[in-house]
């Protein structure tokens, strides 16, 4: 069964793959500052371990 995919000419929502993991802890890590009040487990050494979890 193929995952669900919301789409429109600008973005393209769908669930979080295994594959997504090493560039989303670059994105935590350099959003940490702004974002870490309505995220907490947002942190500066987020990894990938914690990523794919």
């Amino acid at each position: 069964m193929q995952s669900p995919h919301l789409n429109s000419a600008e973005i393209c929502l769908r669930p979080f793959h295994a594959s997504d993991a090493d560039a989303f802890v670059i994105a935590t890590r350099e959003s940490v500052v702004s974002v870490v009040p309505w995220l907490p487990w947002c942190h500066s050494e987020y990894s990938v371990a914690e990523a794919q979890q």
